[in-house]
């Protein structure tokens, strides 16, 4: 059976059950930069009251779904259930979801997939310059090319939401599933703490940062492993200007250059967190092995199926296990060892308790595989 209109039904059911969950918050518009699109199939046969289509019987059908509903996500719950209950009304399709958080390397395991021909048959993703590399593929399908086939298509959503959730061609690709803001906080207490006003300029940043490093709090709480890019962002604006900011240039602005240099002034004032991007980085290592959300080339993987797959996933969570032991475990302990003599010019703390984050990791990943490997011979699933 071909998949085209499964997918739509799956996008479709996705985002009215996303939309309607979100239904009691604020009537506001809000930035709809996630959303839902289908990748380019062939067509299929007429749908059918009760679920199916009229050539559905005996021709089971699996679609690979990819969503940012994954890891500590509040919609995770909601899209697994989503998920299960559109299975359950059409039986002879299984949804093969591979959702995760969306970090800078989930946007680059997508991008990855869609290169080498790896991409799934739904997708929730991202609407702005993020998707560009990936609508260069061609390979998603416009809403006006679905509508000619079936006109009813996101017929439920508003066109402004639509036009608002384009990309940056113009051309209108997805339905809207999720609304987010951006913004800076601050911790107002500490502020009032150390009798500094809000940051409104450079200087009182500047000011309010080096107030704090001599009391001992990292100014920034900013992982730069994860997000950095909306700091860059925000600088870039700030020095720049909306119109430079928001042009496309064919050379660097001098406005981009200056805030690029400024996130490098925070940076060497020690705004940041020392040791975030060693710490954040083996922490979420230890947490994606746990969930089985780490970065990977699936495209042998979801070729295969039956026993070679299975034996494939075995002699991968094996590999990982055996590095897991012998280089993150044994070989992190070595390398804190080796540093206890050694004190962070800034922090004055051995550089011993800064790498045993290594080992430590090293010991919860080795968990995780041994559970992996469980689930990957048994066929049972552990728990959580």
């Amino acid at each position: 059976m071909k998949k085209k209109v499964l997918s739509m039904m799956l996008a479709g059911a996705m985002t009215v059950s996303m939309l309607a969950g979100c239904g009691a918050g604020s009537d506001e518009a809000a930035t709809t930069d996630n959303t839902a699109a289908d990748t380019k199939t062939e067509t299929a046969g007429t749908t059918e009251a009760g679920g199916g289509t009229a050539e559905a019987s005996g021709n089971p059908v699996t679609l690979r779904t990819v969503s940012m509903f994954g890891g500590t996500d509040p919609n995770k719950e909601t899209y697994e259930a989503i998920n299960k209950e559109f299975m359950e009304q059409y039986d002879y399709i299984t949804i093969e979801d591979n959702s995760q958080t969306s970090d800078e390397e989930w946007k680059a395991a997508v991008n990855a997939d869609f290169s080498v021909g790896n991409e799934p048959d739904v997708i929730q993703f991202f609407t702005d310059a993020t998707a560009d590399s990936i609508i260069a593929t061609d390979k998603l399908v416009s809403i006006e090319d679905i509508r000619a086939e079936y006109p009813d298509y996101a017929a439920d959503t508003l066109d402004s939401a639509l036009q608002a959730a384009a990309n940056t061609d113009g051309v209108e690709r997805a339905v809207p599933t999720t609304g987010y803001w951006e913004g800076l906080y601050c911790n107002k207490d500490l502020f009032d703490q150390y009798d500094l006003e809000l940051p409104t300029d450079w200087a009182s940043m500047e000011t309010a940062i080096e107030t704090f490093k001599e009391n001992d709090i990292i100014p920034i709480a900013c992982s730069l492993n994860n997000v950095p890019h909306y700091w860059i962002e925000f600088l870039m604006l700030y020095a720049s200007g909306v119109d430079e900011y928001t042009s496309i240039p064919t050379s660097a602005p001098e406005g981009w250059v200056k805030g690029l240099e400024m996130f490098k002034t925070l940076r060497d004032m020690g705004a940041f967190p020392e040791y975030s991007l060693i710490w954040t980085g083996f922490i979420g290592a230890a947490y994606a092995f746990s969930t089985r959300e780490h970065m990977a080339l699936t495209l042998v993987r979801d070729k295969l199926t039956g026993r070679p797959h299975q034996i494939l996933v075995i002699f991968i969570d094996a590999l990982i296990l055996l590095l897991a032991i012998f280089v993150i475990t044994i070989g992190g302990y070595k390398l804190a060892v080796s540093a206890r003599a050694e004190f962070s010019a800034l922090l004055g703390v051995p550089r011993t308790l800064v790498y045993s984050i290594a080992p430590i990791s090293g010991i919860f990943i080795i968990i995780a595989q041994i559970i992996n490997l469980y689930e990957d011979i048994t066929g049972n699933k552990v728990e959580e």
